[in-house]
């Protein structure tokens, strides 16, 4: 008997079984509509988010961000109040430069974020062109 034959029953009962714990349209695992719990303390997340790279033809440009001496422009500061997907980001490195014009992003490169230890201030280091 064929191999593949066997494993089509296998395919079929897993992807029932995850395909019921979607839950549906209120997804519970992604926060859905619901509040937040009040005994859960949430605290803020921050993190940068760059753009993905890609060169003049079109395919994906493999950058390491921990380079050092690299510059890899887009980057953006972003804290959200949640660490949930559905919390609001809020873009910090917007406005650092006064001169930029309006509806553009900056060319800027920011890396080694971190956070102190009581998590009020934040140390990162950005560069301009």
């Amino acid at each position: 008997m064929n191999r593949s034959v066997l494993y089509i029953p296998w395919l079929v009962l897993s992807s029932l079984l995850l395909t019921g714990c979607g839950g549906g349209g209120n997804s519970s695992v992604l926060g859905g509509s619901q509040s937040p719990d009040p005994v859960v303390v949430d605290f803020p997340i921050v993190y940068v988010k760059r753009p993905l790279l890609v060169d003049e033809d079109g395919e994906l440009f493999l950058t390491e961000v921990r380079n050092a001496v690299g510059f890899f422009p887009g980057a953006e500061l972003i804290v959200r109040d949640r660490a949930s997907p559905t919390a609001k980001e809020a873009v910090v490195s917007t406005g650092l430069f006064p001169n930029q014009p309006s509806g553009t992003q900056a060319r800027i490169d920011i890396k080694d974020l971190d956070v102190s230890a009581d998590g009020k201030q934040l140390v990162f280091a950005l560069r301009a062109p």
